[in-house]
């Protein structure tokens, strides 16, 4: 990873997210704090939200595009895709999105916590952003369905399963 900073709010770490203050997710008091810890654990310990707006598979989309349209090495075409990532993520400074309740999904972990592919569960907070919508639309990437992770079961994350 470079240096570049992240404007505003973005994250990016191999994906491109946003940061969540803690008060705006809000209460979360049903999840049961084991799942919490599950998901401080995974996060390296840092007890911080966050939404993810393209996730590490569609950035190396991304950048794989870029680099068969424009002849450039897989590291040139990375630091351009992040480049255009950013440029287009101007447009969510001072987000306007709505959190909504705690609800859950069970299925496989990805084994962030605990083993792969065993049954777990996640708990998040849906949430609707249209701003960030549009950003995947200007990369080609379809509706995802956004949400703030709250707690992860034994196994990790849940994915591949609608989280709305």
């Amino acid at each position: 990873q470079d240096d570049l900073t992240t404007p505003g709010d973005l994250i990016w770490k191999g994906y491109l997210g946003w940061s969540v203050p803690k008060d705006q997710v809000g209460d979360v008091a049903s999840v049961p704090e084991e799942m919490i810890s599950n998901r401080i654990q995974r996060d390296n310990g840092e007890d911080k939200f966050h939404i993810t707006i393209i996730s590490p598979v569609e950035v190396r989309a991304i950048a794989n595009k870029i680099r068969d349209e424009q002849g450039l090495s897989g590291g040139k075409s990375k630091k351009e895709a992040k480049r255009q990532l950013f440029l287009a993520a101007a447009e969510l400074e001072g987000p306007d999105y709505t959190i909504g309740q705690v609800s859950s999904v069970s299925g496989e972990g990805d084994g962030s916590v605990g083993a792969k592919g065993q049954p777990s569960e996640a708990h998040y907070k849906p949430v609707i952003w249209q701003a960030a919508q549009r950003l995947r639309a200007k990369f080609g990437l379809s509706p995802k369905d956004l949400h703030v992770t709250i707690g992860i079961g034994e196994n990790g994350d849940v994915h591949g399963i609608e989280k709305q």
